[in-house]
């Protein structure tokens, strides 16, 4: 990995360069040129102790829910199963999340599972895997996680053939003492990840940082979606939890306030940038005046790794 030196960020080994047969070499710098992505760079090293660098990855989530309520704090996702639907996630604080399941027999598509294990300081290590679904009967994750922050259809076709799409809703759930049927959970806070039938990937505008990486969110996105009547208003905020230390949920400071006959959708451009400290969760909730408004919301930003 290359070695980078605070404040400049410039990378310090040597470059090769094969020239007329000769090889010659060179340091190369390269500079971080965004100046509110160095201006989080020094904040973190300021606040947290931490010397970060660009990973060279941009994360970005989106979610959409049809369950904001009159004076509830609504996760723009979809949880839970049967007749609940969740409207927040229930947080895991061991590695529960082991089982994937489908509510029609047809499905037997490869799923690839993004989420974060834990250790017993609350430190989250980032998981990536791949998982085929046996239709209703719940297929068992390689790694068990405590979240799951995306899960979408692997590219495991080929070109004229590629993979099908899902039939039933999918759920990503913790089985401890839960009864599945047909291959829906009956317990609905055990469901932590759900991909709504028709759709082949989770909209889910909720994350997890891991032990090792800072999140500078540098856009939010926000709408009221079309069939909500022209009185309904959502306000949406961004909030965010320390994991390790026993954190409560605690918003940033900046809210968008949407009306769906009037401002439907705005869009914030963050300068400076909102950092997310490493072993935070961090979702978008929304509050609206009317029970089952329809919301859908996006975040996005550059990931910074400690070195």
């Amino acid at each position: 990995m290359p070695r980078y030196e605070n404040p400049n960020c410039e990378r310090t080994e040597p470059v090769f360069l094969t020239l007329g047969g000769e090889t010659l070499s060179a340091v190369n710098p390269l500079p971080v040129v965004d100046p509110w992505l160095q201006q989080s760079i020094y904040e973190i090293l300021q606040t947290y102790g931490d010397t970060v660098v660009p990973k060279g990855k941009v994360i970005g989530k989106f979610g959409r829910t049809t369950n904001a309520d009159d004076g509830v704090k609504t996760t723009s996702a979809t949880f839970g199963s049967v007749a609940t639907v969740n409207v927040n996630e229930t947080f895991s604080t061991t590695n529960d999340i082991d089982k994937i399941a489908s509510s029609s027999a047809d499905d037997t598509e490869t799923l690839t599972i993004e989420g974060h294990s834990i250790d017993a300081e609350g430190n989250l290590t980032f998981v990536v895997q791949s998982k085929t679904l046996t239709g209703q009967t719940p297929a068992t994750l390689d790694t068990a996680l405590a979240r799951c922050s995306r899960v979408k259809v692997a590219a495991s076709g080929s070109f004229g053939s590629p993979a099908g799409d899902l039939v039933g809703d999918i759920y990503a759930y913790a089985s401890s003492g839960v009864t599945v049927t047909s291959g829906v959970p009956q317990t609905s806070t055990a469901v932590k990840a759900r991909i709504v039938a028709g759709y082949n990937q989770t909209a889910k505008a909720a994350t997890t940082i891991s032990s090792v990486d800072y999140w500078c969110i540098s856009r939010i996105n926000a709408s009221v979606e079309k069939g909500n009547s022209a009185t309904v208003t959502a306000d949406i905020e961004l909030e965010t939890r320390d994991v390790a230390n026993g954190g409560v949920w605690l918003p940033v400071g900046l809210e968008l306030s949407l009306r769906a006959g009037a401002t439907q959708t705005e869009v914030i451009e963050l300068r400076p940038y909102v950092i997310i400290p490493k072993n935070h969760d961090v979702r978008l909730v929304a509050v609206s005046n009317t029970n089952d408004t329809q919301v859908s919301a996006s975040f996005a930003g550059p990931l910074l790794i400690v070195q």
